[in-house]
């Protein structure tokens, strides 16, 4: 079985990620499984105050990654600085190898 992943990175109230999980579950082959990674810089509690319909979305989610009628799982991952990410990420690719002596 072939598995396509998809990384999100701080979708902020995680309507994108709804979105996009409602999208793949109703309009894709069922001969792929999905995976999809849902990121937010902030903590779940800070979710919660700062979007009011964060909690609705977040069992949305949950819901759709639990069905076993589809060919979906969804990970949440909160507190996750995509800046931090993308800087790691560059820094790992712009490493310089010194020569071994």
């Amino acid at each position: 079985m072939v598995v396509v992943s998809f990384l999100l990175l701080d979708d902020g109230d995680f309507t994108y990620s709804l979105d996009l999980a409602r999208y793949l579950v109703h309009n894709t082959a069922n001969e792929k499984h999905y995976q999809l990674i849902a990121t937010g810089i902030d903590r779940k509690d800070q979710l919660v105050t700062k979007y009011k319909d964060s909690p609705f979305v977040l069992q949305q989610l949950q819901s759709i990654s639990s069905s076993t009628s589809n060919n979906l799982s969804v990970h949440i991952v909160h507190g996750v600085n995509a800046i931090m990410i993308k800087r790691l990420m560059t820094n790992c690719g712009n490493k310089k190898r010194k020569p071994k002596q």
